[in-house]
């Protein structure tokens, strides 16, 4: 049994190499070339082969001694397992890489589907690599396959497409199976082209390959070879990529990627932890592991990036795998500054200093440096940071003063550590400056310029629109002739064109302020029939002539009569204006175009106050309101008179409502008609309400008009309002009538209840109401409190009828079903076909009146009410007949699945798709909590696989364990278990309360 098992296994592996051939050929794979068989070894030639074998398998010397020590049969069996092998198997894989190489470079690369022969190809690149023993990966590298998959990755990287980011996921999957053997781990830490590459695919944006990306690097810092330490080759690796990944600084695109909100919550959760664990494990190993230095140098990195306020923002919604890794690294944070603070015997600081506030960290450097001769150095560096200005223009020049200094520390305080970052040469203030400006002065720059060119051509508009008004200011002018020196301020030629523009289009002639020449002859004639007072004489005081308008100051004047014997008589305020730049106080101060003089104010407003009161007839709160109307309404009352006979929509749909509101009756039209009489059959003399009642009035049937208008507007928006709901219904009851899952899903119910109920008087069912549904959820377990009936059929349907699982998709929208209120929409029908019959009763009258009365009125100009009502009715009828056949269709449908289902035939639609959507609802939300606890089982035995695996605390052992076991590890933070515990004694971190000190939590 176990020889066929072995055999299987064999196969299978083997038909990853040979699926193409094979599918060509029509034969199977050939006969293994080297077949190694156990039974005919001596003693000491199978213990010499058993020997090898667990030289290719790199097992712990622990592990080689305890399979050592096993019998002669255990060993036989286990040599036939491992005994077979394809020469041709790596020429093959090479093969597949060469040929996909080509075709990235060529760019013609198809679309990736899920059964394409290419994602098989891939798929068996990564099984070979992945199960394959160690002579096979050694032969594979010495082929140059890693150099082969650097160059796929490199390509992907670059092109950006769907296909491409596939193929870069394939790619990191094959790498991350080489680096499970040690000779492939040392040769992806001596390639920099292939560290390169994987860094650089983090800015591919599909999320599945940021993940691979980050995971590989994140082990690679726990990866040591005698000639590289992981953690200094991927800091190389990740500096190198900021160019290819377009960054500022290193890091900021895994800063970025940690704020990213992305399509799915579980792959952003687990982006995020990726990343986390990536940054926790560059500052626990290397350098970083030895000195408290290069740690806060990189975690300074990361501040400057904004990490502290994207974490603070990822803590609310952050699994409790992710919570522990931002706990660690809050916490080793907080250990590091204190650590620093403390550092230095001499400090003076009786307390941790805040190395997030300016002036705590310039009071403990200034107490660290008080006995020193470095205080004046010290000093003097704080007065001329001091001269530096603060503003825009200088960011970049404190950006450099933050990257020199970065660079002395860590040159001066590490030995041997540069951070992989060459040394400054000589620099050219003036050419650094020029490469600093940033990109946002640019852009403000260039904001600043369309603006610039946008206002140049406004005041090339206005001079081109000023120049051709040349009519209107060549027309007689109130004002003096000006001085030429005047003509040309452009102030004043605009200001005195607006003023006599107004002026010559004004009904009332124009009227000038006593400061300027008197008006011409004769005088205007409304003046002298109100009697307005003479122009007052010049005035005493020597006040200079403004060139142009001027603002008025709205002071309160004191007569002259009462300034004798004050303070005001002994003001000196002439002499002040030789003293006075009145040009500048003009340019200040200059009137708009349209502003008017205080005094034409003043006379135009006694002007209208001598005009003939308007006379009011109807309620004042009628009035009132009526008015409020027509201000929101912004017609004439002729322009309404011609839309009313016209039959248009130039009225406001909610403009007709309020104006049913203010229908003149019989009373109000007879008193309105007798006031118009009266002043000689003008409505001129009637207030603005009365005059549109008067005007309205005329119209015949008026009210019945506007209440047709209002029924022809409104008509079609309702008609839409009901339509979808009916729709809705009507695919809800096919959908439901029509389901195969649902009725399978019912003959689970069935079976299972009367299972359930065998013996009792409720046993023996041959159906069930719908409504009883509901109470799957009611049966609780008895072993789980916390589980129902219905938690435990859809256990059933995951493990048996996982399409039926689906039923939530067959059953169409029924919550917009549930919504369906029948009557209203019954009681909908009924009005609109009321008020088509309203419409057509009203054309029919209109039409027999104007056709049989001798003594009617003559038809108006102008009026289309005949034929709109009667285009109106024709369509109208036939879209109500169509709703209407519709809602009988529903009906039908509906009467039919309740028929099915054995349901009452008098429930209303919404209550029984109701029901099926509350039971759908619940459905669900058994279903995502089956599927939480599975992905928690899961998950749990990752970690304890993990805790197994990594039992053994010593760092060196925890190099040299299975890479994928080891990525396992690191994410659910295994590895720091020990260290987050300590911590977690010293430190509290803000937003967790009581966190327990064991491992990382798994969601």
């Amino acid at each position: 049994m176990a020889t066929t098992i072995v055999n299987d296994w064999v196969d299978r592996v083997l038909a990853c190499f040979y699926r193409e051939d094979d599918k060509g050929s029509g034969k199977g794979p050939p006969e293994p070339i080297d077949l190694l068989d156990p039974a005919n070894l001596s003693d000491q030639e199978l213990e010499d082969q058993f020997l090898a074998l667990l030289t290719q398998l790199e097992l712990s010397e622990e592990k080689s001694r305890e399979l050592m020590g096993q019998s002669m049969d255990k060993k036989r069996a286990m040599l036939r397992s491992h005994g077979v092998m394809q020469p041709s198997s790596v020429s093959t894989l090479t093969a597949i890489l060469s040929s996909l190489l080509t075709r990235i470079e060529n760019r013609s690369i198809p679309p990736l589907l899920e059964d394409s022969p290419l994602v098989t190809q891939l798929q068996d690149v990564v099984t070979a690599l992945r199960t394959s023993e160690q002579s096979f990966l050694e032969e594979f590298l010495s082929a140059s396959g890693l150099s082969l998959l650097t160059s796929l990755l490199s390509l992907s990287s670059t092109i950006q497409t769907p296909s491409s980011a596939r193929i870069a996921f394939f790619i990191l999957s094959s790498i991350r199976a080489l680096l499970n053997s040690n000779h492939g781990r040392k040769e992806v830490l001596s390639s920099a082209n292939c560290l390169l590459s994987i860094a650089s695919s983090i800015q591919i944006i599909d999320i599945r390959v940021k993940i691979a990306a980050v995971e590989i690097l994140s082990g690679l810092c726990f990866a040591a070879d005698e000639d590289y330490e992981g953690p200094t080759r991927v800091l190389e690796a990740l500096t190198e990529a900021t160019k290819p990944l377009g960054e500022r600084t290193r890091f900021q695109r895994l800063v970025d990627d940690l704020h990213r909100e992305f399509h799915s919550e579980r792959e952003t959760d687990r982006l995020r932890t990726s990343i986390m664990s990536l940054l926790n494990a560059l500052l626990r190993t290397g350098q970083a592991e030895e000195s408290t230095e290069f740690r806060l140098h990189l975690r300074y990195e990361l501040l400057q990036l904004g990490i502290n306020e994207v974490l603070e923002g990822c803590r609310s919604e952050a699994s409790p795998r992710l919570a522990d890794h931002i706990e660690l690294f809050e916490m080793m944070r907080k250990e590091d500054e204190m650590s620093l603070s403390k550092k230095s015997d001499d400090s003076g600081a009786s307390s941790p200093v805040d190395f997030e506030s300016p002036g705590g960290m310039a009071e403990a450097l200034a107490a660290r440096l008080a006995n020193s001769v470095a205080l004046n150095h010290f000093i003097s560096l704080l007065q001329h940071l001091f001269m530096v200005p603060c503003d825009e223009a200088h960011i970049p020049l404190w950006r450099l003063f933050d990257f020199v200094l970065q660079h002395i520390c860590l040159q001066s305080t590490l030995t041997g550590i540069s951070d992989v970052q060459k040394g400054l040469p000589t620099i050219d203030m003036a050419d650094v400056m020029c490469r600093l400006r940033s990109h946002g002065e640019y852009e403000r720059v260039e904001k600043e310029l369309e603006l610039t060119r946008h206002q140049l051509k406004e005041e090339k508009r206005r001079i081109a629109e000023l120049e051709g008004g040349g009519t209107i200011a060549s027309l007689p002018s109130v004002s003096p002739p000006a001085s030429p020196s005047s003509m040309s301020s452009s102030g004043f030629s605009s200001g005195s064109s607006s003023a006599e523009t107004a002026s010559i289009s004004s009904g009332i002639p124009p009227v000038c302020p006593p400061a300027l020449a008197p008006p011409p002859p004769p005088p205007p004639p409304p003046l002298g029939a109100l009697g307005h007072q003479p122009i007052k004489k010049k005035n005493d005081k020597n006040v200079p002539k403004p060139r142009s308008a001027l603002k008025t100051l709205n002071w309160r004047k004191i007569p002259a009569d009462r300034v004798k014997g004050t303070a005001w008589d002994s003001m000196e305020d002439e002499k002040m204006y030789k003293q006075l730049d009145l040009s500048a106080l003009e340019n200040q101060f200059a009137a708009p175009s349209g502003q008017k003089d205080d005094d034409t104010v003043s006379i135009a407003g006694t002007i209208s106050r001598g005009r003939r009161e308007k006379i009011a007839v109807v309620d004042s709160r009628k009035a009132q309101n009526c008015t409020i109307m027509l201000n929101r309404l912004r017609m004439s009352n002729r322009d309404i008179r011609h839309s009313l006979l016209a039959m248009d929509d130039r009225i406001p749909k909610d403009m007709i409502e309020q104006m049913l509101k203010f229908v003149p009756s019989e009373r109000e039209k007879t008193q309105l008609k007798e006031v118009v009489a009266r002043f000689g059959n003008a409505s001129s003399c009637l207030t603005t309400a009365d005059a549109f009642l008067y005007e309205i009035s005329e119209i015949p049937r008026y009210e019945q008009r506007l209440k047709c208008l209002h029924i022809i507007r409104s008509f079609k928006e309702r008609l839409d309002l009901l339509d979808p709901s009916i729709q809705v219904v009507s695919r809800c009851c096919l959908s439901v009538s029509s389901s195969r899952r649902f009725r399978q899903f019912l003959s689970l119910v069935l079976a299972v209840g009367n299972y359930l109920n065998y013996g009792k008087r409720s046993g023996d069912a041959s159906a069930f109401e719908i409504s009883s549904l509901l109470s799957l959820s009611d049966l609780k377990s008895t072993l789980r409190a916390d589980r129902s009936l219905l938690h435990h059929l859809c256990q059933i349907l995951d493990a048996t009828f996982p399409e039926v699982g689906k039923l939530r998709l067959e059953l169409g929208p029924l919550q917009e079903a549930a919504r369906f209120n029948k009557s209203e929409v019954l009681a909908e029908l009924r009005s609109l076909e009321r008020a088509v019959s309203t419409v057509r009763a009203t054309m029919e009258e209109m039409s027999s009146a104007s056709s049989s009365s001798t003594d009617a009125a003559p038809p108006v100009d102008g009026d289309q009410f005949t034929a709109v009502a009667r285009a109106f009715v024709e369509s109208a009828q036939e879209e109500y007949t169509s709703l209407e056949r519709a809602f009988f269709k529903m009906q039908a449908e509906f009467s039919e699945c309740t028929r099915l289902f054995c349901a009452d035939s008098y429930e209303a639609p919404g209550e029984f798709f109701a029901t099926l959507a509350r039971f759908v609802g619940q459905m669900a939300e058994c279903q995502q909590q089956m599927w939480l606890e599975q992905e928690h089982e899961v998950q749990v035995k990752r970690q304890t696989i993990a805790r197994s695996f990594f039992a053994r605390k010593n760092r060196r052992k925890d190099k040299e364990r299975d890479f994928d076991q080891l990525i396992s590890a690191l994410q659910s933070g295994e590895i720091f278990s020990d260290e987050l515990s300590r911590l977690r004694t010293s430190f509290r971190v803000p937003g967790r309360s009581a966190a327990p000190a064991t491992t990382v939590g798994v969601r």
